[in-house]
């Protein structure tokens, strides 16, 4: 589908246009500095099964240096940061909810029982784009959880 019959759907001009048709497959693209290895591409493929079964995926690996190490991952408006900085942006972020729920006079113990404790996640982010703006509406691209009337 073009750019401008994409538009157009997302517009409202096509009332039988949807995205997220469980009959199509689902696009996904690997950003990452090496191809995955076979047993990388299986674990990734098993995640993607358990997410959005029993949509078929296909999948698209692309060369991207700014990711450094690790994967980033996008499926439809999904966006899942295996790299290893979005790894490090979460363990900071759970570096930073200590200080603020426990002061900073008991840091290094906590510090030492966070690290101990602590475990990665997908790095799941939702994404999407504003296509236009009209009259104080957005209409946007992607964020398929988000519904008419919602404050993004």
């Amino acid at each position: 589908m073009s750019e401008k019959d994409r538009y157009r759907a997302y517009a409202g001009f096509d009332p039988e246009y949807e995205e997220n048709d469980p009959e199509s497959p689902l696009a996904v693209e690997i950003r990452c500095v090496n191809p995955p290895d076979e047993d990388q591409l299986g674990h990734i493929r098993a995640f993607l099964d358990a997410r959005y079964s029993p949509r078929k995926t296909e999948i698209t690996v692309r060369h991207d240096p700014s990711v450094v190490s690790g994967f980033k991952i996008f499926a439809g408006d999904d966006n899942y940061d295996w790299s290893a900085l979005g790894r490090i942006r979460q363990l900071r972020k759970s570096f930073q909810s200590l200080s603020r729920v426990h002061g900073h006079d008991r840091i290094i113990s906590l510090l030492r029982e966070d690290i101990g404790s602590f475990s990665l996640d997908s790095g799941y982010q939702q994404v999407g784009f504003v296509v236009r703006v009209s009259e104080g509406i957005a209409v946007m691209e992607g964020l398929s959880e988000v519904e008419y009337g919602d404050i993004v």
